[in-house]
């Protein structure tokens, strides 16, 4: 075979590689352009959010679902997205979208009508935390440190509650 036709072929794969990885990224920055809270890790965020700052929005299921495209975009690209910041988002995310999942199921009434209760900040601020451990937990397979991380950083008001939900 002639060696221009390997070159060729290698050029043709380059270009492929480079247009898939362009198109990749720019998907990320458009949703982390039209998304608030999606951009950056969202520790910060969440930290300021679970010592009592009201951010709208923050533990949307649209932010949940932006972060997570975002996050494999970029990292499907080759590039780094870090492995906690957007993790910890997410799993707050998730943590604040089971408490108003609890919180509507109680609302059909039955046995789960005791859950009604569950509808406050600090059982907001409880259940984002254990998400933010969970989220700990899944990127380092490390449990024990997931439930570290709700009892020492994320929990600004600990309670006792609070660490026998964490473990």
């Amino acid at each position: 075979q002639d060696p221009a036709d390997h070159r060729v072929s290698l050029d043709i794969a380059f270009a492929w590689y480079t247009c898939v990885g362009v198109a990749l990224v720019s998907v990320a920055v458009a949703i982390a352009v039209l998304i608030d809270h999606v951009p950056g890790s969202g520790v910060p965020a969440l930290i300021a959010y679970l010592n009592g700052c009201k951010l709208r929005r923050f533990t949307s299921v649209k932010v949940l679902a932006g972060k997570f495209v975002a996050s494999a975009m970029t990292v499907a690209c080759g590039l780094c997205a870090g492995p906690e910041g957007p993790i910890i988002h997410m799993g707050g995310c998730v943590g604040k979208q089971m408490l108003r999942l609890l919180y509507k199921a109680s609302a059909l009434g039955g046995r789960l009508g005791e859950l009604h209760d569950l509808n406050t900040d600090s059982n907001a601020g409880d259940f984002v935390a254990l998400g933010a451990g969970a989220g700990i937990a899944a990127a380092f397979n490390a449990p024990l440190s997931g439930t570290l991380f709700v009892v020492e950083e994320a929990s600004s008001f600990f309670s006792l509650p609070l660490l026998w939900r964490a473990f």
